[in-house]
């Protein structure tokens, strides 16, 4: 089967993993992409890379040489994010046997004209990463659907710990989700109970938009959070490394205040056998069992949040009970996913 997946986002290939942090949304490209290669099929990748690589039997081809491909019939085109991904699909003269539309964010951004115009017209699937990411499409609008979650890379898997490790825990999100709420609450909540608690960040203006990154909120928070008692901010660190980082860690922690639609980094916690304290909002319910695989708590309920990080970090027999739980449930891989996609085209 040739597939294309179509990306018009920042300049990335197979190779950006080894020359430092990736996004989520990127890196799941390239999870995906190299799934599917791995399985027999023909990938082709159209991003803003600088020029053509071959990476693990993925053809990655820079987005401008798209026309040269244009006349080549494609099993599967999956256009990724963008309407003009989705322009690029229209423009193919050979056959398309199937298009598909994969979203990352909650689709409300989709209810332009734009954008309904080019789903009522070309038809694609579109692919949710959660049944809370679907839930954000209305009945009424165009489209067929289709629920297709994310899955994780071998790099995270179970890490057994046969005594509970130290008061540690570990938050790996854009800063604008959540920090300033967590570090209120470490400073006031956590620390006055557990001295000896510390606070992981693995965040950092590399996995953020350049928009963001340059904020001066940005660096207020960031220089806040490097200069706070029990509070280690290591920036963002590549995946290859990420799992041996949080190895050691007692808890994953995300307060959020925006709704994810899957959250990569509850999941990859989660593979590792790191219990989860989140909030109900979005697809996290989805991703972390309520008192098996950690705690979600009440969204806006910051005083439940609280007392459920504490329960994970201070009670041994509780956090162990988690932490098993966690080893021992279900990991979803990225073969898993590619054969979801491919499900599709047939």
């Amino acid at each position: 089967m040739r597939i294309v997946i179509a990306d018009d986002g920042i300049p990335f290939d197979g190779d950006s993993f080894g020359k430092g942090p990736l996004g989520g949304a990127e890196s799941c490209v390239v999870w995906l992409a190299e799934a599917m290669a791995a399985q027999g099929h023909e990938v082709i990748c159209l991003t803003r890379c600088q020029q053509t690589v071959l990476r693990a039997g993925v053809r990655w081809v820079p987005l401008y040489d798209a026309p040269a491909w244009t006349s080549t019939a494609v099993d599967l085109f999956i256009a990724n994010r963008g309407n003009k991904v989705l322009d690029l699909a229209a423009q193919w003269a050979a056959p398309i046997r199937r298009l598909v539309f994969w979203i990352h964010n909650p689709a409300r951004y989709l209810m332009k004209r734009r954008y309904l115009w080019r789903i009522w017209r070309q038809k694609p699937i579109l692919v949710f990463l959660s049944q809370a990411h679907a839930r954000t499409y209305p009945g009424w609008a165009p489209g067929r659907r289709a629920v297709i979650p994310h899955g994780v890379s071998p790099l995270f898997s179970p890490q057994r710990h046969t005594t509970p490790p130290p008061p540690r825990a570990a938050y790996l999100s854009n800063p604008h989700r959540g920090l300033g709420l967590l570090l209120d609450l470490w400073e006031k909540r956590i620390l006055p109970r557990l001295p000896q608690a510390e606070l992981h960040l693995f965040t950092g203006s590399a996995i953020m938009a350049r928009s963001e990154a340059d904020l001066p909120e940005t660096a207020a928070l960031l220089t806040r959070a490097g200069h706070m008692p029990g509070v280690t901010l290591h920036g963002a660190v590549p995946r290859e490394q990420l799992a041996d980082r949080l190895n050691g860690m007692r808890a994953f922690c995300y307060p959020a205040v925006v709704e994810e639609s899957f959250c990569l980094a509850a999941a990859e916690t989660q593979a590792l056998g790191l219990p989860g304290v989140v909030t109900a909002l979005g697809a996290l319910p989805e991703r972390v069992i309520n008192g098996s695989t950690g705690f979600v708590t009440p969204d806006n309920d910051w005083n439940a949040f609280a007392e459920a990080l504490l329960a994970v970090l201070e009670k041994d027999v509780l956090w162990s009970r988690l932490h098993q739980a966690t080893c021992d449930g279900p990991v979803r891989r990225w073969a898993d996913v590619a054969h979801d996609f491919i499900r599709l085209a047939d």
